[in-house]
């Protein structure tokens, strides 16, 4: 079972079939995810603060998140900072990703930037990993999306 606690903002707004929506953490509060197992915690989680803007349009285009977008996740003891640096789009057959960056960075420094793209029905993830917090790229991999998510 999971339970959720805490406090999570949700607007939505739709106009000529068009659909927008932004969910966040109102200021100064978090949402705690955890989840049980015959009443023992499994895992747990703490996402704030953090704000999500998405849209799909009645044509069929996605977008998962807005440039600009970001949140904090505390897990396993771990503070990790994600920022989205260009939107996430999505196919509109597929919602596979076709384009977007985003970092996921944590405290000692390292970081991973995500470069999401897509080439026919294909969708690709480059990894940038920086192991050693010192701003520079260790090194890159790709690896098809569903590797990854």
């Amino acid at each position: 079972m999971i339970s959720f606690a805490g406090s999570l903002g949700l607007q939505r707004g739709v106009a000529v079939g068009n659909r927008s929506e932004v969910v966040n953490s109102p200021a100064g509060t978090t949402l705690a995810i955890t989840d049980l197992s015959g009443g023992t915690v499994t895992a747990s989680a703490t996402l704030g603060p953090f704000t999500i803007r998405s849209t799909l349009s009645a044509a069929g285009a996605a977008r998962a998140a807005t440039a600009g977008d970001s949140a904090t996740l505390v897990i396993g003891g771990q503070t990790l900072a994600v920022n989205v640096s260009q939107a996430i789009d999505l196919g509109a057959t597929t919602l596979e990703p076709t384009a977007g960056i985003y970092r996921v960075s944590a405290t000692d420094g390292s970081r991973v930037t995500v470069a999401l793209s897509a080439s026919g029905d294909t969708s690709t993830a480059t990894l940038a990993i920086d192991a050693d917090g010192d701003g520079r790229d260790d090194g890159n991999v790709s690896v098809p999306w569903e590797f990854i998510f």
